[in-house]
């Protein structure tokens, strides 16, 4: 369930300068990011750029732009104590079975270490633990069965106006985006 060698890379590309009335910076980034989990990983793409210019001296303009896409595994909240994979993997007693090959196929190879039985007690089931009381979960069977997967796409703007008319007298408009 851990991953002994968890490897973060992060790369970055950079490129600013300018001129005496403008500045630009651009940036390109990449940061890819195992778990201590197996199976669980951040990958992050980002681009980023900044133009500000003030061709007259009462007028200042610029925007700011950042876009980010971060695609995500993550397998740390399984494992049936509560959302707490690590617990339940340091719970699991060692005798019970991770994999059953001849298990219902909707489990793909992996032991379920509880059954359910559908009885008239208040609660309307019956939980048999198979393998005794300290068998609640298979962490590695949460792992591969439940696709914990997500991704975020975001895209944030600024762009702003500033009018100097007289010295001393500044108006700014903003506009902003996410």
């Amino acid at each position: 369930i851990q991953n002994k060698n968890a490897p973060m890379a992060d790369y970055n590309l950079k490129i600013s300068g300018g001129t005496p009335n403008t500045n630009y910076y651009v940036s390109l980034t990449h940061n890819n990011t195992e778990s201590v989990f197996i199976q669980s990983w951040q990958k992050r793409y980002g681009f980023t750029t900044n133009i500000n210019t003030q061709p007259y001296k009462w007028l200042r303009t610029g925007i700011n732009y950042r876009f980010i896409y971060t695609d995500i595994k993550d397998e740390s909240g399984g494992g049936g104590h509560n959302g707490d994979l690590a617990r339940a993997a340091y719970q699991v007693p060692p005798w019970q079975k991770i994999y059953d090959p001849d298990g219902p196929s909707y489990l793909r190879g992996y032991e379920a270490p509880n059954d359910f039985f559908y009885t008239d007690y208040p609660n309307g089931f019956t939980v048999v633990r198979k393998y005794g009381p300290e068998s609640w979960s298979n962490p590695l069977g949460e792992m591969a069965l439940n696709d914990r997967g997500y991704q975020f796409l975001r895209n944030l703007g600024t762009a702003y106006i500033e009018l100097e008319p007289i010295s001393g007298l500044t108006f700014k408009g903003t506009f902003s985006a996410d």
